[in-house]
């Protein structure tokens, strides 16, 4: 297996990760088969699992009960926040109390203390407010999260122009 660092996060991760998306969630998936799924990657030295709140957390455990018990030194496990499934709709919400409850579910679940790398799922420019900034970096500082980071579905380079002016004030 390849590795390479993960941007300017300080990360090391596997040139090929593990998505564990949707049909992860479904019940039609064996929870035994996801387990060993899981097993099968941490064997092969991959280092990047991605998972994400809109996905259902039944994926979510079996990833954490998959890992349970083995070395995950090194593993990086990336999970986003922001969406939602309610009542069978998407719902998209990146209030500061529904990423900090997002980031606590996906510890539970996962069965970690600390979360490598949550990812915002496509917030919009006007989502990225001081509180939110303030409470993923009180999340950073507490221990819950290691780096946090945005997927864009707005230009990256204004993301990151209101990041900056968020943090420097």
């Amino acid at each position: 297996m390849l590795y390479r660092p993960l941007g300017k996060t300080g990360l090391t991760v596997s040139e090929i990760g593990f998505g564990c998306a949707s049909w992860w969630g479904q019940r039609a998936f064996d929870e035994g088969q996801a387990i060993a799924l899981v097993h099968a990657a941490l064997d092969r030295g991959d280092l990047l699992r991605h998972r994400g709140q809109l996905f259902q957390r039944r994926g979510r455990a079996a990833v954490g009960a998959g890992a349970a018990g083995r070395n995950l030194e090194g593993l990086v496990i990336a999970t986003k926040a922001g969406t939602a499934h309610n009542s069978r709709r998407v719902v998209r919400d990146m209030s500061p109390a529904a990423i900090k409850a997002s980031v606590l579910r996906s510890l539970a679940n996962l069965g970690l203390e600390r979360l490598p790398l949550l990812q915002l799922h496509g917030p919009a420019i006007l989502d990225l407010t001081d509180d939110l900034l303030a409470t993923l970096e009180g999340l950073k500082a507490r221990g819950s999260l290691r780096r946090w980071a945005s997927t864009a579905s707005i230009p990256p380079s204004s993301t990151m122009s209101r990041v900056c002016r968020s943090s420097t004030s």
